[in-house]
């Protein structure tokens, strides 16, 4: 569990940053725990809340120009919080990525 204590102990952050700073990853645990795996369905892909709507749909749409109202009215069963959810999941996919240099004259695919 996360406390303001343990992560202000050695930071030069002040309390109410540290617990605004508690607050948000409270509320990003919330948010990814609507991201769900389950074998069975969409072979195991990413979904929200175990419905057959996956996270890459959601973000295809946002990705080709849909207002996060237009999807909500597309798909009835999402709730703003899963279009919110679908984006960290991306967000804390690309940022442990790890950056290689490309080599000069290497064959790619």
């Amino acid at each position: 569990m996360w406390s303001a204590r343990k992560i202000c102990a050695n930071s030069t952050r002040t309390p109410i940053d540290c617990i605004l700073f508690c607050r948000r990853q409270a509320r990003w645990r919330f948010l990814l725990q609507r991201i769900t795996f389950k074998k069975d369905v969409l072979n195991g892909k990413p979904t929200l809340r175990g419905l057959r709507i996956s996270v890459e749909i959601v973000l295809e749409l946002l990705t080709k120009g849909a207002s996060r109202q237009e999807i909500l009215e597309d798909y009835p069963d999402l709730e703003p919080e899963d279009i919110q959810a679908a984006l960290l999941y991306a967000h804390h996919l690309v940022t442990g990525e790890t950056i290689f240099d490309r080599i000069k004259g290497a064959i790619c695919c």
